[in-house]
């Protein structure tokens, strides 16, 4: 069973046992050479860089409105900016997606951050509370299937690798949240389109709020401490944003 999806999250509430810290390893390793492969193409000049994009996430009132009543600011920009940067590495991808699912599954997957979605002793993982939260309100708004799609892409997203095999739209939540929190892929992003994106949805000081938000989130045999224990959070701290 694979680590993060709904099935997995419903029987284990985020709990790893000894095989899935291994595919979680796995994961790792694959990420980690994929960046130094990013890396070498940009020092070579092969890397290509999208220099106009559409960024701005379709109107869903009743996703954002959620996501702004439970979130402080900093919360629900950086879920803006996840959509922003996943949308604009779909386009220089050529991955075709649904805007609305990916602005859902962006504006509600950091549920599990917030007091009333936190992680409990039987669901320790706050990317499982959220996810398993936000399907609860997804059912009072779109098709079964569909609240599943946002529940899995909310659960898979603390993943080292989520693959397009895995949605395409739990594919673009992994990648526009990493290339927000740790700057993952932000250089095939031109620099102008990029502050574009900073301008519209300011970071207000993300480094700093993450750290006790994340910290305590920090719970026994989760992906959160696991990544945690590989330096996560120095790796926030490092990413190429003033804040």
């Amino acid at each position: 069973m694979k680590v993060g999806t709904l099935e997995w999250s419903r029987a284990t509430g985020g709990r790893l046992s000894f095989g899935d810290q291994v595919q979680l390893v796995g994961q790792t390793l694959v990420s980690l050479l994929g960046m130094t492969a990013q890396t070498w193409r940009k020092r070579l000049g092969l890397a290509r860089r999208i220099r106009v994009g559409e960024f701005a996430p379709p109107e869903v009132p009743w996703a954002f409105q959620l996501c702004q009543q439970l979130s402080p600011d900093w919360l629900v920009n950086h879920c803006l900016r996840s959509y922003a940067f996943g949308a604009l590495l779909a386009q220089r991808d050529g991955l075709k997606f649904d805007r609305e699912l990916l602005a859902i599954i962006c504006l509600l997957h950091d549920l599990g951050f917030t007091p009333e979605h936190a992680p409990t002793p039987e669901m320790p993982c706050f990317a499982v509370s959220g996810g398993l939260a936000a399907h609860r309100v997804c059912r009072q708004h779109l098709d079964e299937r569909s609240a599943d799609r946002v529940a899995e892409a909310i659960t898979l997203h603390l993943n080292s690798v989520v693959s397009v095999q895995d949605g395409v739209e739990a594919h673009l939540l992994r990648q526009g949240s990493a290339c927000d929190v740790i700057g993952a892929r932000l250089g095939q992003i031109d620099r102008p389109l990029r502050e574009r994106v900073l301008q519209a949805y300011p970071r207000l000081d993300l480094k700093r709020e993450l750290r006790p938000v994340f910290r305590a989130c920090d719970r026994p045999r989760t992906r959160t401490a696991f990544l945690c224990r590989l330096g996560f959070l120095q790796r926030v701290e490092r990413a190429p944003f003033p804040t």
